[in-house]
């Protein structure tokens, strides 16, 4: 018994429940602020939101080049320096916003020439939509950063925080100016 209880102690202490903690309370919120969303909109803009969601996500994806992950292992390993630790994220983020950057035109470019959609309106949201990109990859990429370094409390509060703001804001604009206060919402508040 005293074995279990050190083993869940050590984990407290490394901050893994406040990690789960805070992702748990991020879905639930995130969960809640759709449902708000789609009572807000119509059934054709949130299809239009879910198809930018879904492109943007890939993107997402070439734009950290999995940059996310390798900052994660490397910068966790007790041999890394700490400047070498900075030298690393640094690295990730010039290769990062250089990939967002090329996603980013790719995305306008294919929007341009409506290949994202046979919806005109979703072609033309996704050029602003597709901006979220590099703020989204380098979001993981901090975040990852963080959690290599054991920050995990730091992470959970600035995670809940940012995304109860986040939500109000967007269902706020949502309700307001519609699938289009949703985008720019989703691009203003991804910016700070």
């Amino acid at each position: 018994m005293k074995k279990i209880y050190n083993i869940l102690n050590d984990v407290y202490s490394k901050g893994f429940f406040h990690l789960f903690s805070a992702n748990s309370l991020i879905h639930l919120i995130e969960f809640g602020s759709q449902l708000f969303v789609a009572w807000i909109l119509l059934a054709d803009d949130i299809g239009r939101i879910k198809s930018l969601q879904t492109f943007a996500a890939v993107g997402v994806i070439i734009a950290g080049l999995g940059f996310n992950t390798s900052i994660l292992k490397l910068c966790s390993e007790k041999n890394v320096t700490n400047d070498e630790k900075q030298t690393l994220f640094a690295s990730a983020i010039k290769t990062t916003l250089l990939f967002s950057f090329l996603t980013v035109l790719l995305g306008i470019i294919l929007s341009y020439f409506n290949l994202i959609s046979n919806d005109t309106l979703t072609n033309n949201l996704f050029i602003y939509y597709c901006l979220s990109i590099p703020l989204l990859a380098l979001n993981n990429l901090l975040i990852a950063y963080y959690q290599a370094l054991k920050e995990f409390k730091k992470v959970s509060v600035l995670l809940i925080v940012a995304r109860i703001i986040h939500v109000a804001i967007i269902i706020s604009l949502t309700y307001l100016f519609g699938v289009t206060g949703f985008i720019v919402g989703i691009i203003l508040l991804l910016g700070f």
